[in-house]
């Protein structure tokens, strides 16, 4: 039996379900991946937003019985692109994969389950290197960045505006830009000033006024990549040309100020960040792990806008009797990186919550 988190219509707190199915079976092609991780994105808040506009239109239109209103909560979408996971079962035409094979990729809709069919071609093999809560974050945020600085073909000679640049799509944006030699002012809020600084980027906090901002840095823009939303006009304050002026999911900016849409990549852009990312020349945060059975928390931390790296649901979270793990929740990226900011004393060995992994430290601290 899989179960599968499913977003329905409705305007309630319990805004999602859990279907239970048959375990899945491979089609020609295909595989069946037992997810240990899998990621939420800008995406699925997208599909929900679409679900309850749906919804609205049938109780408002001349349609607009209860029957139909209930008719339309009764919808429900499979969410999650991102996943990593253990390949259980091959169809028929696989050529490289076999059970027991550790791997990570994507699908349309519907990694956020226990059992999921993928395709071969949207898969790769998991590099040790690579961690499992990193392993089923990257495709979307990864491959979304690597489209987003190929177009602007950034140079030496180039200042790119990243909004959101602690987010998960922004903050990689910030590392390939670097990498070819830009300069990079991110938008982000005060406290997240440090972590964005980590990455080469000079922050600046998003809101009315940011245009000014911007031009009292001294820098002139080139390019603008709006990850955020909403800020595409930031472009044209700026005198930046709309072919370089970029956005994410806000389809009114391409209308109104001719700004590039930017979609997640193929399957060669997706080697591509992994590999980097396998030797340690990309980092992807992450701001927070969330079991299976919290994804409304993990939505409402997605819908804030304010976490600093990933949102990631932990399908095989590690937990032992012999560990000793605190149960409050702390953000993953505060265990691992050297955030400057000022926070109470954390003694990471101690405080790291249950994640994926061999938690060969704390039982180094335990013994």
């Amino acid at each position: 039996m899989s179960q599968t988190i499913r977003f329905n219509a409705s305007h309630r707190p319990d805004f999602f379900v859990v279907a239970n199915s048959p375990t899945p079976r491979p089609a020609p092609g295909e595989v069946v991946v037992e997810v240990v991780a899998a990621a939420l994105s800008l995406r699925d808040l997208v599909l929900r937003r679409d679900l309850l506009a749906r919804r609205d239109a049938g109780s408002d239109g001349a349609l607009g019985a209860s029957g139909a209103t209930e008719a339309a909560e009764t919808e429900t979408v499979a969410i999650g692109s991102d996943l990593a996971g253990i390949v259980r079962e091959v169809g028929e035409g696989v050529r490289w994969l076999r059970p027991g094979d550790e791997v990570l990729g994507w699908v349309e809709r519907g990694a956020m389950a226990t059992d999921v069919a993928v395709p071969e071609t949207q898969l790769l093999r998991r590099p040790p290197s690579v961690a499992w809560e990193i392993a089923g974050s990257l495709y979307v945020s990864g491959t979304t960045a690597w489209n987003a600085i190929g177009a602007m073909q950034l140079g030496r000679d180039d200042t790119v505006v990243i909004t959101n640049a602690a987010g998960a799509v922004g903050c990689l944006a910030a590392q390939l830009a670097k990498m070819r030699g830009a300069t990079v002012v991110g938008t982000c809020l005060e406290h997240q000033f440090d972590f964005v600084r980590q990455f080469g980027v000079i922050p600046v906090t998003i809101g009315p006024g940011l245009a000014d901002r911007i031009r009292a840095l001294g820098h002139r823009v080139t390019a603008v990549f709006d990850v955020l939303g909403g800020h595409s006009a930031l472009g044209t304050e700026l005198g930046v040309s709309p072919s370089r002026t970029l956005t994410v999911l806000d389809h009114d900016a391409v209308q109104e100020h001719r700004a590039t849409l930017v979609e997640p990549g193929d399957a060669t852009a997706f080697a591509r960040v992994v590999q980097l990312i396998a030797r340690h020349q990309l980092r992807l945060p992450v701001a927070d792990i969330f079991r299976f059975d919290q994804v409304p928390e993990a939505i409402s931390a997605l819908e804030r806008r304010d976490a600093s790296g990933k949102i990631v649901i932990g399908l095989r979270p590690v937990s032992r009797m012999s560990e000793r793990i605190p149960t409050a929740n702390i953000k993953e990226q505060d265990a691992t990186l050297a955030i400057l900011t000022p926070h109470p004393h954390v003694d990471v060995t101690e405080a790291i919550p249950p994640v994926l992994g061999d938690a060969h430290i704390r039982r180094q601290q335990a013994g």
